[in-house]
């Protein structure tokens, strides 16, 4: 049977073949403490739409030997460590900074900063796509809708890479960890000191929805918002960047598919949900 590795970062790597193996011999693949790997389309939405038998609850909090932490895991703050109607309630207040009204506002200074990024390398002819424009701009984006200093970006992103690198193992005692667990605290607080409005044009970022929001009656306690804040950026920064990486790196390999985005507007739509 093929491998199969979902932690494999590897360039070059074809993963089908061996995912059409486990589809149809091993449609569930243990990787290892509270990890595990369903690859069937029906399996994936039965796990997703069951949260009563399959909790989210716990999920990735493991011990510094690596084992479930069964006391950690009932304090889950994370989002994706909840299950309905908290995980439910929750995201609508996240969604509400990520509606299409929100984004469409947005555009100007995200084109912007684009046109930024490739001014700085378009002379040379050439450029490390991931790290002179994909990274750069996801993180300066999610930066600036959720709250963070843009100028400041740069530096948390770096933090959240290594951070998500050694998933699923302990991170709580990286010094990566510790260095973003205390800027975000410490910048939670500082918003929270200073009251609504003392944002100015960064009102309406998602620390300020945030802030504001009560979950299931009551609002989110000081504990819980940086951990959102880390996953917003985390979720912003991380997948945005591959998802450009990878759908450029697909095109390129396609005859022709490449000139045809340059020469007909058409297939732009239809070329993003792919590489998403």
């Amino acid at each position: 049977m093929p491998t199969f590795d979902p932690f494999d970062a590897s360039p070059d790597r074809d993963p089908q073949p061996a995912l059409a193996e486990l589809r149809a011999r091993r449609p569930v693949l243990d990787l290892g403490p509270g990890v595990w790997y369903v690859t069937r389309h029906e399996d994936v939405r039965r796990v997703l739409l069951d949260p009563d038998t399959y909790s989210s609850v716990g999920n990735f909090v493991l011990d510094e030997e690596g084992q479930l932490d069964e006391e950690g895991g009932r304090e889950s703050r994370l989002i994706v460590q909840l299950d309905p109607p908290r995980h439910t309630a929750l995201r609508r207040v996240l969604l509400g900074g990520f509606k299409r009204g929100a984004i469409r506002d947005a555009e100007p200074w995200i084109t912007a900063r684009l046109h930024e990024l490739v001014d700085g390398f378009a002379r040379r002819g050439r450029a490390d796509l991931m790290r002179e424009l994909a990274l750069p701009l996801t993180s300066h984006v999610i930066a600036r809708l959720v709250g963070v200093p843009v100028t400041d970006a740069a530096t948390l992103a770096g933090w959240v890479r290594e951070v998500s690198s050694q998933r699923p193992r302990p991170v709580k005692q990286l010094e990566p960890w510790r260095r973003l667990k205390a800027y975000l605290d410490a910048l939670v607080e500082r918003r929270r000191a200073a009251g609504p409005g003392a944002a100015g044009d960064a009102a309406e970022d998602m620390i300020a929805r945030l802030l504001g929001a009560e979950v299931e009656g009551r609002p989110l306690g000081a504990d819980e918002l940086p951990y959102h804040v880390y996953q917003l950026f985390t979720a912003g920064t991380e997948t945005t960047a591959y998802t450009i990486g990878v759908t450029v790196h697909e095109l390129l390999k396609l005859p022709g598919a490449w000139e045809r985005l340059g020469h007909e507007p058409g297939p732009y739509e239809s070329a993003g949900e792919e590489g998403l």
